[in-house]
């Protein structure tokens, strides 16, 4: 069976769709989940005690294996200077709002020794009340 130049066109860019897809998409996938994660808990924030968020927070950063410590997970009042040179997780708590920022990178490994680094920065910020 001989295919035309065009039909072997449209299938390697279908493969290198697939390709990019397979490589690029987990990595996006674990940043949307992570991000509707923090979404929730800014919203459950008013019925947590601060060592609850950040426990919580500790958790899904393991549960989708993202890199960043647990350590790394802190209160605004507790960052340490040059926390910004690692992966982290930054809570800031005011009488009326919640402010979590993270910063990450994953790396996505291509064919042989090469590899493309993709920078996360989810950020979240809710106002919220007592009577929530």
């Amino acid at each position: 069976m001989h295919l035309k130049r065009s039909t072997w066109i449209i299938l390697i860019l279908f493969a290198l769709v697939i390709f990019a897809g397979v490589k690029f998409g987990p990595p996006y996938i674990r940043y949307m989940q992570f991000i509707y994660f923090l979404n929730s808990e800014a919203n459950d924030s008013p019925k947590l005690s601060n060592e609850e968020i950040i426990r919580d927070i500790a958790n899904k950063i393991n549960e989708l294996n993202l890199p960043i410590e647990p350590v790394n997970v802190v209160m605004i009042e507790q960052k340490k200077k040059g926390l910004e040179d690692e992966p982290y997780a930054l809570i800031e708590r005011g009488k009326d709002f919640i402010s979590i920022t993270s910063e990450y990178q994953a790396t996505v490994h291509l064919v042989g020794k090469y590899e493309f680094t993709l920078s996360f920065t989810p950020e979240v910020y809710s106002e919220i009340s007592a009577d929530k």
